[in-house]
């Protein structure tokens, strides 16, 4: 099976404020190697694909999409100093009942125009939203409640929702304390929520290439992991990922390099770099002598398990979390003394 994220892809639009919409195209993988899609090729996408399938089904809306590729590139790029290169977009919306024409109107040029652009499939992906549906374990109306709201921007009459996946959270916390995993705990986790799957099925599977440790603070005893399980366990027990780990991560967690950016070893040996780096590590001092609650505040933490299994198993999966399980697998610090 080929990792999603290794099919060449890109970005069409948005749906709502978290929802994003990707084109792929299955002919342009390589395998083992970097296949990208080029300059040229998306200004076939544009030029003889997008646009001509807008003028058709949307004629009177034409005036707001750039003429072409090579136009919207000079109109969207900055040039001023500082951010000369970047691209500032702009959106332009597309009415809800016209989508259904515009997809197939829009794959079938692709189709035509280039033969590794056959083939080509949507992806949809929400992502930034697990703040917004919580609910307690054992709460299976709340569950249920939260499910439809976040689904509520969805036609779920025009999918198969056993080939749309969800990644369900378990999240165990503590007033004051910061709340994480067991090290020696995980092969119990596991067998939790693979439940179908035998115990040799998941004690491979930690050995295996598709097992990740993640130690905290360099912790032995402290650690979440993260797993693709293999194509027998999806088979067993419909579950497709997993990932344990301490929100306490989101102090320091950048997706941009940023404060908290990887080092390189030879910045030390650069004297001009190194008022910076001590500026830079005063100031993570501060923010975490802040979360040990010198403001009066502290930074708490909990530990939590997602699994990704297909849409329909939404309700049921990572429900089942026993005082036995608990006592085995998390552990309880308070959150002045670890920070």
């Amino acid at each position: 099976m080929v990792p999603l994220h290794k099919v060449p892809n890109f970005a069409l639009g948005k749906v709502a404020q978290r929802s994003v919409t990707r084109v792929f195209f299955p002919r342009k993988y390589v395998q083992d190697a970097q296949a990208t899609i080029t300059q040229s090729e998306f200004e076939v996408i544009y030029d003889e694909c997008l646009r001509p399938a807008i003028e058709r089904l949307l004629p009177e809306s034409t005036a707001r999409w750039p003429i072409s590729y090579r136009a919207a590139l000079e109109l969207y790029r900055c040039r001023n100093d500082g951010e000369s290169g970047r691209l500032a977009v702009a959106t332009v919306e597309l009415p809800w009942m016209i989508l259904d024409q515009f997809s197939g109107s829009f794959l079938q040029l692709l189709a035509d125009q280039n033969v590794v652009f056959r083939d080509a499939y949507f992806v949809h992906e929400v992502r930034g939203i697990k703040g917004a549906s919580i609910h307690r374990l054992d709460d299976l109306p709340g569950a249920q409640s939260a499910l439809d709201e976040m689904l509520d921007h969805l036609d779920l009459h025009a999918i198969n929702d056993e080939n749309w996946f969800i990644d369900v959270g378990l999240e165990i916390g503590k007033p004051d304390h910061v709340v994480t995993w067991f090290a020696d705990g995980h092969e119990l986790l596991l067998q939790n929520v693979l439940s179908q799957s035998s115990h040799q099925a998941v004690a491979n599977l930690m050995k295996s290439k598709k097992f990740k440790t993640d130690h905290m603070a360099l912790l032995k005893d402290c650690a979440g992991f993260r797993a693709e399980t293999t194509a027998r366990i999806r088979d067993n027990d419909h579950v497709n990922y997993i990932c344990a780990y301490c929100t306490e991560k989101n102090v320091h967690y950048q997706r941009h390099p940023g404060l908290y950016r990887y080092r390189r070893a030879d910045e030390l040996q650069i004297p001009e770099k190194h008022k910076k780096i001590i500026d830079d590590l005063n100031t993570m001092s501060e923010t975490l002598v802040e979360c040990s609650g010198t403001q009066g505040t502290l930074q708490t933490g909990s530990a939590r398990l997602e699994v990704r299994v297909p849409l329909r198993r939404a309700i049921t999966a990572n429900r089942f979390f026993d005082e036995r399980l608990l006592e085995l697998t998390v552990v309880s610090i308070p959150a002045k003394t670890w920070w």
